[in-house]
């Protein structure tokens, strides 16, 4: 029932197993730093003419599905290719801690899928807290309005990434900048009082001696 050209990107799909069989088999481990098109599969293409775009779109779901995560994204942002399951994508790229290509996953061609649902809103709320702090602060407030739950949450998991023991320094100086309001104030300080880590009441402690509010420190 598929159009001819759909049927030959499923077999061009399937040529590309002529790749490495170490990988195809499940024994390679780590990424790749380059990859090249198998020739039966460059062979085929020509013969039948697909178009770039799909071959590119083939190869990068083809690397993807072989664990190949930022060189399969390399294949998918290219600006011809339009990829269906973006959220998807973007979740296999964070499973596999590829947090810097998921970034550059995230263009204007695919970022209108990717906030569909609020799995996919906290996919990219990861994706912004291992790159840029200041971009998952003021993403989180993006909902504050629309879904005060959902920011809550977001809010939350912010905390819980810089307060963490493997937080670095600069996050923890970074969140002491932040302008929060009276919401985000008070969810803070409800966040740290009851967390049982000693990181959080210690920056409890250093939050209020930083803003001038040295009574609330003592205490």
């Amino acid at each position: 029932s598929l159009d001819s050209l759909k049927q030959h990107c499923l077999i061009f799909y399937l040529l590309l197993d002529y790749a490495i069989p170490e990988l195809v088999n499940g024994s390679t481990v780590g990424f790749w730093t380059e990859w090249k098109l198998p020739e039966p599969a460059v062979r085929y293409a020509q013969q039948v003419f697909i178009p770039r775009r799909f071959q590119y779109l083939m190869s990068g779901y083809w690397l993807l599905d072989h664990g190949q995560i930022p060189l399969g994204l390399t294949y998918l942002s290219d600006p011809s290719v339009e990829a269906d399951w973006a959220p998807r994508i973007l979740r296999a790229a964070v499973i596999y801690g590829c947090y810097y290509e998921a970034r550059c996953y995230m263009t204007s061609t695919v970022k209108a899928q990717l906030e569909e649902t609020r799995q996919d809103i906290a996919v990219l709320m990861l994706v912004h807290l291992h790159n840029n702090l200041d971009e998952a602060f003021f993403y989180q407030r993006k909902f504050r309005n629309s879904d005060p739950e959902l920011c809550a949450y977001l809010f939350e998991q912010m905390l819980i990434h810089c307060l963490s023991p493997v937080s670095r320094r600069s996050e923890v100086d970074r969140l002491l900048e932040f302008p929060f309001d009276a919401v985000e104030e008070a969810r803070l300080i409800q966040f740290c009082e009851c967390s049982d880590s000693i990181m959080a009441k210690d920056f409890l402690a250093m939050y209020f001696i930083h803003h001038g509010r040295h009574i609330e420190a003592i205490r």
